[in-house]
């Protein structure tokens, strides 16, 4: 039995099958959209 929460191979593979195109997408999409505005992100703070 695996306790709640504990990532296992399979458990990681169903995520990454899931999500990893959404989250390419949305970085992508984000460069994109900064190369556009011209927009620097050196200032940013991420917290």
């Amino acid at each position: 039995m695996t306790p709640e929460g504990v990532k296992t191979a399979e458990s990681d593979s169903k995520v990454t099958q899931g999500y990893v195109h959404t989250h390419l997408q949305i970085g992508i999409d984000s460069l994109i959209e900064l190369k556009n505005s011209g927009e620097s992100v050196k200032h940013m703070r991420f917290e």
